[in-house]
C-alpha cells in the first residue's frame, strides 16, 4: 500500500509502497518458526553426534518441547494468514509472469530449491531412491523363470533377376546370360531346459520437485507435444522412470542346439 514515509537523514517526507500490516506479521511469523526450527534441528543435529551428557540429556528431556514450539509458531503463522499472503503472491506471479496459481507457483519453487551442480557444474536435479540402504537388507524377493522347450524359427528367402549389366547377390555373380537366381535358407533352435533365477528388488525413485498432475492439468497450454497417445507415442515426454530394478545373483542356465537346413 501507499504512505507517507519519513527520511530524518534528509528531513523530507515522501510517498511510497510499504508494507501492509498483514505482509508484515506474516514476515515477523514467519521468522519465528524459521527460528524455532532452527533450534529444534540444531538441538537435534548436536544429541545426535555429541557425546556429551549434557547435550543428550536436554534432548531427551527438552526435545518435545523445541518440537512443540515448531508447531506453535507454524499455527500462529498459517492462522496470521500464510495462506491468503502466499496466494497473492501466486495471483501477482500469474498476472505478471503468465503462470497458474498457487499450485503452480509451489511446483516452481520446488523445482528451483532442488537444483544441484556436480563436480563439473552440470546443472541436475536432487533424485533419490528408497530405502536408500535397500542392499543392506538380507532377504531379497525370489525371481525365477523357466520354460521346458524354447521355438525359435528364422527363415530367410532372397531372389534376384539378372540382366545385361550383370547382376552380384552374396557370394553368387551372375553375368549377362543369368536371368534368375534364388536362395532360400532355414535355420532352427531348440532350447532346452532354459532357466532363469535372481534376487530382484524394486525401488520407487523420489523427485519432490515433481508435480506429474501438472502434465495432465488444463491449467496451462504450450505447444509442445509432450504424448501423442500413438502407438508408439510420439512427443517431447513419451513417458518418465517411476522405480528402479535391481538385481543380484543372476543364474541364466539353458541348452541350445542350433540346426541349419
Amino acid at each position: 500500500m501507499m504512505s507517507s514515509v519519513y527520511d530524518p537523514v534528509t528531513d523530507t517526507t515522501t510517498v511510497g509502497p510499504v508494507d501492509t500490516p498483514l505482509l508484515e506479521r506474516y514476515s515477523n511469523l514467519r521468522t519465528a518458526y524459521q527460528n524455532a526450527s532452527l533450534a529444534y534441528n540444531s538441538l537435534a543435529n548436536r544429541a545426535t553426534t555429541s557425546t556429551d551428557p549434557a547435550v543428550i540429556g536436554d534432548w531427551n528431556l527438552n526435545g518435545p518441547i523445541y518440537r512443540a514450539q515448531v508447531q506453535q509458531a507454524y499455527n500462529k503463522w498459517v492462522a496470521a494468514g500464510k495462506n491468503t499472503i502466499e496466494t497473492c503472491y501466486a495471483v501477482i506471479d500469474q498476472l505478471t509472469g503468465r503462470d497458474p496459481a498457487l499450485p503452480y507457483a509451489q511446483a516452481r519453487d520446488r523445482l528451483t530449491l532442488s537444483r544441484r551442480f556436480d563436480l563439473n557444474q552440470q546443472l541436475y536435479h536432487f533424485t533419490k531412491f528408497f530405502p536408500s540402504r535397500f542392499y543392506e537388507v538380507p532377504d531379497w524377493p525370489k525371481f525365477s523363470f523357466r520354460h521346458t522347450e524354447v521355438h525359435t524359427t528364422d527363415t530367410s528367402t532372397s531372389t534376384s533377376w539378372g540382366g545385361r549389366a550383370g547382376v552380384g547377390w552374396g557370394l553368387w555373380s551372375f553375368g549377362a546370360s543369368a536371368q534368375y537366381s534364388s536362395q532360400r535358407q532355414t535355420s532352427t533352435c531348440d532350447t532346452q531346459d532354459f532357466q532363469l533365477t535372481m534376487d530382484m528388488v524394486r525401488l520407487p525413485i523420489r523427485r519432490s520437485w515433481f508435480t506429474p498432475s501438472i502434465l495432465t492439468s488444463r491449467g496451462w497450454k504450450s505447444n509442445l507435444v509432450l504424448h501423442d497417445g500413438g502407438l508408439p507415442p510420439q512427443g517431447a515426454m513419451i513417458g518418465y522412470v517411476t522405480d528402479l530394478i535391481v538385481a543380484r545373483k543372476v543364474d541364466c542356465r539353458m541348452d541350445m542346439t542350433w540346426v541349419h537346413l
